[in-house]
């Protein structure tokens, strides 16, 4: 099997999961396993759904997406994990149309489309307009254009012979994005994508590499239980990839009373789960030092723009844990 898709479920993620299930229909491939991990209410869910994949719906280790991700790591038998979160959803025939990039690395960014719209509308704009883009018509039907990264992998875009002379092209590397379709990241650059790559949400990793470091999610932080795992997995990787094309639909919340976030937490509270999770990890890390000098300068720079923004006056004063980094 090719895929094992990991979903924690929570009890307000449950009516949720149909819509879920018609997007992964649509993923071109039936080589996959669904995943579902939640509490003794969603196992008491009877779901009359038929399906050319395997759905297995299992009880977490402990009520935290932490636990259930690990319920998913011990079940999963596919050759590489996708981690899509129950309200999410991944653009019609992603997992059949990038299975050659995923069988290069053994760490993929899906790339993330943060958004505050309800996935029913993406699903909705896709079907009704024929722009080969898949994300909402925000500037008006006129304004919709084609995105050159639609053309297949390894083929010659249209709008190449308009850039291939200008002095931007050639700077930014445009040649390579048209035939490759991703940004490959090594230990010498990973300074430019490690805030992408710490949550799991939206990642594709190699099952085999997840067995043989015993990568495991922390159950206890139900915020950033995703870094134990992540930088466990960044530890053991030379090169890792992302792709262009935004691929993975993030939905955020804004609906604090009846579907709340866990990052809808107090302030304080945040910002210590936050800054625990980091610093326990980062002190676990065995590779070259550049992976940890990447974490600690992204930390360095989400404190720093915090008190651009707030100002002196937080109440963040975890000064043992800002040390550490600064270290």
């Amino acid at each position: 099997m090719k895929y094992s898709i990991i979903t924690p479920v929570k009890t307000a993620d449950i009516s949720k999961l149909p819509l879920l299930k018609e997007n992964l229909d649509k993923q071109g491939t039936n080589d996959i396993e669904w995943l579902l991990i939640g509490n003794q209410e969603l196992i008491n869910t009877n779901f009359d759904w038929q399906s050319d994949y395997p759905i297995h719906v299992l009880k977490g280790v402990t009520d935290t997406v932490g636990g259930a991700r690990n319920t998913g790591l011990d079940a999963a038998v596919g050759d590489y994990l996708v981690f899509v979160d129950a309200d999410d959803f991944l653009v019609p025939g992603t997992l059949a149309k990038y299975l050659p990039i995923v069988e290069q690395f053994q760490l993929l960014n899906l790339c993330q489309y943060p958004t505050y719209e309800p996935a029913s509308s993406f699903l909705t704009s896709i079907i009704s307009n024929e722009a080969n883009d898949n994300l909402p018509d925000w500037g008006g039907g006129r304004g919709r254009k084609k995105h050159v990264d639609w053309h297949q992998l390894n083929l010659l875009s249209d709008n190449q012979v308009a850039i291939a002379d200008s002095k931007i092209a050639n700077g930014k590397n445009y040649q390579q994005w048209l035939t490759n379709k991703y940004t490959v990241f090594s230990q010498d650059n990973w300074d430019y994508a490690i805030h992408n790559f710490l949550p799991v949400a939206g990642k594709i990793v190699s099952r085999q590499l997840v067995l043989d470091t015993n990568s495991r999610f922390d159950e206890g932080n139900q915020q950033y239980g995703d870094y134990q795992f992540t930088l466990s997995i960044l530890d053991h990787c030379q090169t890792i990839a992302q792709l262009v094309r935004r691929t993975y639909i993030k939905e955020r919340h804004n609906d604090p009373i009846n579907d709340p976030s866990v990052t809808q937490a107090s302030f304080a509270e945040n910002w210590q789960n936050w800054l625990t999770e980091l610093t326990t990890e980062v002190s676990k890390l065995t590779s070259p030092p550049k992976l940890k000098a990447a974490v600690d300068g992204y930390a360095l720079r989400r404190i720093h723009r915090f008190f651009y923004k707030g100002g002196l006056s937080a109440k963040l004063v975890l000064k043992s844990n800002l040390k550490f980094l600064i270290v």
